[in-house]
């Protein structure tokens, strides 16, 4: 992380009109060294300096521990959507961090992206890590997480278009057009990977919908182990017991 990031204006100042003071210090302590001239009150004016340097160093640390703290959190949430706690953490820290002035932070930039796609919140996800991008444009960290965040509003619109076609299909089951279309819809969907508890719920029911019972019920179990919580809804869509997404192995 760079030096001044996350810094406020009067904070940037203080740290280095504090290196500038101490530096001019020390030119004097040597000078009054050399002259064999009383020290205590040249010792005494350090303290100053370091104050007001470690004024706002302390602010840097703890900012830079704060973005790594969001780092971690987010990573968690990415690999348990459904921990409402957690959830709650990186909103929490995403607020602390972005009340910093991080809009030349490009990494910074990336880190909250990053936790805003966690949650679900892919357009804020996007909007952010185009400042990234705007700011560092060839960051490659920021790139990459563009490109995941376009493809996760892809397979969420993908899936929408799914569930339309599915329910479309349950008033219509003799329409092998529409079948057709159900099944080619669902290969799409399942070509690529997701851990979004929503995505797999729409495909598991389109799954079963045109006769895909076990597909179903093992694409259910995923998002069942992914969040626990959403079992249950999606076990009522397809009529079956939630015992049975939560207690088989993946």
């Amino acid at each position: 992380m760079k030096l001044f990031d996350g810094l406020y204006l009067y904070e940037i100042i203080l740290m280095l009109l504090g290196a500038l003071l101490f530096l001019v210090l020390l030119i004097l302590l040597v000078y009054s060294v050399i002259k064999n001239r009383d020290l205590k009150l040249m010792l005494l004016s350090f303290l100053l300096p370091v104050l007001m340097i470690g004024f706002s160093s302390i602010n840097k640390i703890q900012y830079d521990k704060l973005v790594v703290e969001l780092q971690h959190k987010a990573q968690e949430l990415e690999e348990k959507p459904g921990d409402q706690q957690l959830r709650a953490e990186v909103e929490q820290k995403i607020a602390a961090v972005t009340a910093r002035p991080i809009e030349q932070s490009a990494d910074a930039l990336v880190t909250v992206a990053r936790a805003q796609n966690a949650l679900g919140n892919e357009s804020q996800a996007l909007t952010t890590v185009n400042k990234a991008l705007q700011v560092a444009p060839q960051l490659p960290e920021a790139a990459r997480l563009k490109t995941t965040i376009v493809d996760q509003q892809n397979l969420k619109r993908d899936a929408t278009e799914l569930e339309k076609k599915t329910e479309q299909l349950e008033q219509n089951p003799n329409d092998q057009n529409l079948k057709r279309e159900v099944n080619d819809k669902i290969s799409k969907v399942a070509a690529r990977p997701t851990r979004n508890p929503e995505v797999l719920g729409k495909l598991a029911r389109a799954q079963q919908v045109v006769g895909q019972e076990e597909e179903a019920i093992n694409t259910a179990k995923q998002a069942a182990k992914i969040d626990p919580a959403s079992a249950t809804r999606i076990a009522t869509k397809l009529k079956v017991d939630p015992k049975v997404l939560m207690g088989a192995k993946r």
